[in-house]
């Protein structure tokens, strides 16, 4: 159907669609169709939907413009969680820390403690190291000698290197979260310092 005989057609249809209006969709093959009803089945491009003057109210959707639409509202939960997320953080930083050096200190403070723990490790991993150097020695002269390792020396073994595995996954740890702590100040102390320098110019 030619274009100015569709939009002869618009008005009549809208009239006799009544207060409901039209329907508007291209079906697979192209044609255009307008109805008072919506079509009994999905349309890929979607269904327009016309007053009674054949004036459009709302555009029909495509699959693809569903997904785009979709994706862009996913976009905006996200960006507004984010912000809510920044906003309850700047919060807690000027209500937590009166200055930089606080954070600095507290910093210090909870390093310092895990520090402590760190060298009972390190010591534990030493002992460990040294007993199980010990075990494989003994162990190394029964087999040079033929003769053959007792279950008691062989558990003894296991044992050891467990403890020594562990106790190297307990340092690993440790050392991470000590790391994790400094660059968590350092980005407390950066973003306290800018909320502070923002705070003297909003005020002008």
């Amino acid at each position: 159907m030619r274009p100015h005989h569709l939009a002869l057609l618009i008005p009549l249809l809208a009239s006799a669609a009544g207060a409901e209006g039209l329907y508007k969709w291209t079906d697979e093959r192209g044609v255009v169709h307008y109805s008072d009803y919506p079509p009994p089945t999905e349309q890929k491009s979607g269904v327009s939907k016309l007053n009674k003057q054949g004036i459009l109210l709302r555009k029909g959707e495509s699959e693809a413009d569903k997904r785009a639409h979709e994706a862009e509202l996913e976009r905006k939960k996200q960006e507004q969680a984010q912000r809510a997320e920044q906003i309850r953080y700047d919060r807690a930083l000027q209500e937590r820390y009166r200055s930089a050096a606080d954070i600095a200190a507290e910093r210090d403070k909870q390093v310092k403690t895990l520090q402590t723990g760190l060298r009972t490790l390190e010591s534990q991993l030493r002992m460990a190291s040294a007993q199980l150097t010990d075990l494989n020695n003994e162990a190394n002269k029964l087999r040079s000698s033929g003769k053959s390792i007792s279950q008691g020396l062989s558990s003894q073994l296991q044992e050891k290197q467990r403890l020594q595995n562990e106790t190297l996954a307990l340092i690993q740890s440790r050392r991470a979260e000590i790391e994790r702590l400094r660059m968590k100040a350092a980005q407390d102390m950066l973003r306290f310092q800018e909320l502070n320098q923002a705070t003297p110019a909003a005020a002008r």
